[in-house]
């Protein structure tokens, strides 16, 4: 009983390694199968995108390849195809496939970090659905650029469209969205230093997220509903510094976490303790959850949780001085991040051999159907040729067949000459020089015909040499179809001994591979016998075409046959004459004793006679007939040289084509390669003149005025400013002296580093000016701004070619005199108040206008002319910028700025947008909070750009300050 137990146990294990091999075989190959199959559909694909001409069907087609590609992380190449469908669905106006090409071609620019274009295809798909009124399309568009504003540290930019997600979020009562903008908003607040808003906008959030997580446990929602709402509220707690109750949400979702069993969310909520606890200052009890996440992070080896609590605990212990314990975890996190750098440069290293492998195969799938085009292009050569000589030598068979009937007509004509010769044996003579010159055009006739002959075999040998063609071009197309395949198999081979190395000893997965070999190539012999039977149903129309060519034969040898027994005839009847000689020198002597009577007769002999010329005369023309025909016959096989000759100059061409063909793909290749080595380097070239801009823009952004420092001063103001580069030429300066603030726009000859350096001597002028001088009077200061620019650059040397400087305005307010000043370089400012002022001190133009419906006036300060620095002008040493001075009794809204924003072109028509409309728009939302101002000026200069289709750019830095002064 032991025994059969131990033989069941023993059979059922060999079912189950059994079971278990097979299992792997079919998984290797279907593997094997399925890589076969997708790179046969893509070349599908590809040829049929080579052969359709039909808008609707290319951009099927042009999708299908996109996403095949996208799929295998080729995506650059997955980005030209859907870049290619949006012309054609544009011209089509299929706004469907635009539509979705230009989202597809948006998402892979944020794979590849593309942020421009992504940016500039979210803005164009951002339009569309604002033309459609789809606003849950439009939050989705605008959070994709949020992220890109975030990711390129454009706080400002992200700032308004966030607060364009919370309106379209209240219109469509969307809270989850509300929520998360709300929250975003404030994080975007604490990056530009506005505390104040942060909070602000985190309350509200909190405020809604208290409201939302209410409902959704009246509703019974699952835990990754309610996680999330938690861990929000436990954010806006902590930043809002309210740590016990942020504990008490962390703490709630940790708890319903356990409850589910979701280890990983555990991990995170630790850490979000250990957070909590760490900004709290309670280091000791940060330690406690922070080693539970590790923990936690460890068994489930995750390593994004992990790297957060590695990097989480090197501080907390850091904090503690525990210094080698924090090193420990420092190293941990490093070692994890250069894990995941590695995987991701592998993952690149794998898309760029993709991208290369993809490229390749396309230039070889193009390059066999350019020789498969030469080929059938060879082939419908040849039949032509074929058929054109056909034709010629059928027009030779009805030449010949007319000569055959010339020479019929002439034998009855013979035949009717010798019975008259035989019944006047009286002109006998007359008779044998007729006969003679029968002969003669006998002989002609039988020229010619070998002549007609010769040129039928010379047109059989030359439709031989073309037949002997086709089938070589025919056994070179097998040859390399048979090479390809013999290549493919090689492929498959080379893979097949992969499997034997992966498989080893295992006889039964050897078996079934070779079974399944066997089938392939039966498979492929099978294809490779369809293509036989195609060449042989090929060659057995070039046969039916050479029988048909030896039926003509044979009948030109049975016409010949023919002739050969009427020229035996001829040839009897010529010895029947003969015979008639000899009797006719016999019965001469008895002609002799005629001959008085032959003498009567001479006159009707004489007229016979010139009958027998008449007659000489038409066979002489008819000879010369004959002699054209013949020449004819000659011009056409020189035709038919001829043409053979361009046939094998033609061949000739195109076999220098197909040379040149593959000479300029090998030199293609090599460009590509050069042009990647190339790309290489100026990326990495790219990269460290891009981290160095980057990090002037740290600088630079460094030295600009503090926005809280200017909040303190005024009642409201903004501040936009949009370089036209990564760094700008444009600059924005503040200083509080006191009972005196100052605030300067100035716009730097340039943009970019140039304009930026320009950007950093200016501030550092004005600090020494009104640091330093104690100059704060409006005017002198753009006096030694403009004498520090020409002394710093040498601006007075005869020698000295730079001529860069700055525009400016300058504001300054004395709350203690109750005073603005105003002073511009080339740059206007305006003002809008209610009461017209009283100029203490005035120099310049003021331009006035009347508000519509509206209690209060708007002014514009016109500047003095002349920028500072650059020696544009040969100025006098004492000349003075002027100075505007008035009184500080009402409220002012005042607006400074640079040329970059009226200056720029776009719109539908490409133009400026000047200072009359700016003026206008000045004028047209002065009465709106200035939050409002910002995002309605930011959204129109972005707008103007976008309505000229991408046609126009922002042309220069744009820095636009507004005020609000009681």
């Amino acid at each position: 009983m032991k025994k059969t137990l131990r033989i069941e146990i023993a059979y059922s294990k060999k079912i189950y390694f059994f079971n278990l091999f097979f299992c792997l075989v079919f998984c290797f190959i279907f593997l094997i199968f399925s890589k076969k199959s997708s790179a046969q559909s893509l070349d599908t694909l590809l040829v049929r995108l080579n052969q359709t001409q039909e808008p609707k069907n290319k951009i099927e087609l042009l999708e299908k390849i996109g996403t095949y590609y996208k799929k295998r992380k080729i995506y650059l190449k997955s980005k030209d195809y859907f870049n290619t469908i949006i012309p054609i669905a544009q011209e089509i106006k299929d706004k469907k496939s635009e539509r979705n090409a230009l989202q597809e071609v948006a998402s892979i620019c944020l794979k590849v970090k593309d942020y421009k274009q992504a940016r500039h295809t979210y803005q164009i798909l951002y339009n569309f659905y604002r033309n459609e009124n789809n606003i849950p399309e439009q939050i989705n568009i605008l959070e994709n650029i949020v992220n890109i504003c975030n990711i390129r540290e454009n706080y400002q930019e992200a700032l308004q469209y966030n607060n364009n997600i919370i309106e379209l979020s209240d219109k469509i009562k969307d809270t989850d969205r509300k929520i998360n903008a709300l929250n975003n908003t404030g994080f975007l607040q604490k990056s530009l230093g506005n505390d104040a808003q942060m909070v602000n906008y985190f309350t509200q959030a909190l405020e809604l997220n208290k409201q939302q997580l209410k409902e959704a446990k009246n509703n019974n929602a699952p835990a990754d509903k309610v996680i999330p709402l938690l861990c929000n509220l436990g954010f806006s707690y902590t930043y809002l510094k309210k740590y016990p109750d942020a504990e008490k949400q962390y703490q709630e979702a940790l708890k319903i976490a356990k409850q589910n069993q979701l280890p990983t969310q555990e991990a995170l909520l630790y850490n979000y303790l250990a957070a909590n606890y760490y900004i709290k200052g309670s280091n000791a009890v940060a330690t406690e959850y922070i080693e539970k996440a590790i923990d936690l992070g460890e068994g489930q080896k995750d390593k994004s949780v992990l790297m957060e609590s590695y990097k989480i605990a090197s501080e907390i212990y850091q904090k503690d001085e525990d210094f080698k314990t924090s090193q420990k975890y420092y190293k941990e996190y490093l070692s994890l991040k250069e894990i995941r750098e590695k995987e991701a440069q592998r993952s690149q290293e794998e898309i760029n051999k993709n991208q290369i492998q993809a490229e390749r195969q396309e230039n070889e799938l193009n390059q066999i159907l350019a020789e498969k085009q030469k080929q059938a292009l060879q082939i419908r050569q040849f039949e032509l040729e074929n058929e054109k000589k056909e034709k010629e030598l059928a027009l030779n068979k009805q030449l010949l067949a007319s000569l055959e009937k010339d020479k019929k007509l002439q034998a009855i004509e013979t035949e009717r000459q010798r019975t008259e010769a035989i019944r006047a044996t009286q002109a006998l003579e007359i008779s044998r020089q007729k006969l003679v010159a029968e002969q003669n055009n006998q002989k002609i006739t039988e020229l010619q015909k070998q002549k007609a002959l010769q040129d039928l075999q010379i047109q059989e040998q030359k439709l031989k040499e073309n037949k002997d063609k086709l089938e070589k071009i025919e056994l070179e197309k097998a040859q390399k179809e048979a090479k390809l395949q013999q290549e493919k198999e090689k492929e498959r081979a080379n893979f097949i001994t992969y499997i034997f190395a992966i498989i080893g000893a295992f006889l039964l997965l050897i078996l079934i591979i070779i079974i399944w070999s066997f089938l392939q190539k039966r498979k492929d012999n099978l294809r490779l016998k369809a293509q036989a039977d195609a060449i042989s149903e090929k060659n057995e129309e070039l046969q039916t075409q050479a029988q048909e060519i030896q039926k003509a034969h044979t009948e030109l040898q049975a016409n010949s046959a023919f002739i050969e027994e009427a020229n035996e005839e001829l040839t009897k009847q010529s010895i029947a004459i003969q015979e008639q000689n000899e009797a006719l020198e016999q019965a001469q002597s008895e002609m002799q004793i005629q001959n008085m009577l032959m003498q009567e007769q001479n006159e009707a002999l004489e007229q016979a006679q010139s009958e027998m010329q008449i007659q000489n005369l038409l066979m002489q023309e008819k000879n010369v007939e004959l002699e054209s025909k013949s020449i004819q016959i000659e011009k056409a096989n020189d035709e038919l040289k001829i043409n053979q000759q361009q046939l094998l100059s033609l061949n000739e061409d195109l076999l220098a084509s197909e040379e040149e063909i593959r000479q300029n793909l090998e030199e293609l290749n090599a460009t590509q390669e050069q042009l990647k080595r190339n790309f290489d380097t100026l990326s990495e070239k790219n990269k460290h003149i891009q981290d160095s801009i980057n990090y002037a823009l740290n600088i630079q952004q460094a030295i600009l005025p503090r926005n809280q420092d200017i909040q303190k001063t005024f009642e409201d103001f903004f501040i936009l400013y949009k370089p036209r580069d990564v760094i700008s030429g444009d600059f924005y300066w503040f200083a509080d002296k006191g009972d005196k603030k100052i605030i300067i726009v100035a716009d730097c000859t340039g943009h970019g580093v140039p304009g930026a350096f320009m950007s950093m001597l200016g501030n550092s002028l004005l600090n020494q000016i009104i640091h330093d001088r104690e100059e704060h009077q409006a005017n002198k200061i753009l006096d030694f701004l403009h004498k520090g620019i020409e002394e710093t650059l040498n601006q007075k040397q005869p020698d000295v070619k730079i001529r860069d400087g700055m525009d400016a305005v300058v504001c300054v307010i004395n709350q203690k005199e109750k005073t603005i000043e105003f002073a511009g370089a080339n740059n206007s400012i305006y003002f809008i108040c209610e009461n017209k002022p009283e100029f203490l001190v005035g120099g310049n133009e003021i331009k006035e206008i009347e508000i519509e419906n509206s209690k209060n006036t708007f002014y514009e300060i016109k500047p003095d002319k002349i920028s500072i620095g650059g020696r544009y002008y040969r100025i006098a040493d004492d000349f003075g910028y002027a100075l505007h001075k008035l009184p500080l009794n009402q409220t002012f809204q005042i607006y400074m700025f640079s040329d970059g924003y009226a200056d720029q072109i776009g719109g539908k028509d490409s133009k400026k947008i000047n200072s009359t409309n700016f003026k206008k728009m000045v004028i047209a939302q002065h009465e709106k909070p200035y939050s409002e101002q910002k995002a309605f000026f930011d959204t129109f200069f972005v707008q103007w750009i976008e309505d000229s289709r991408g046609y126009e750019k922002q042309l220069d830095d744009v820095t636009f300050v507004g005020l609000k002064i009681k």
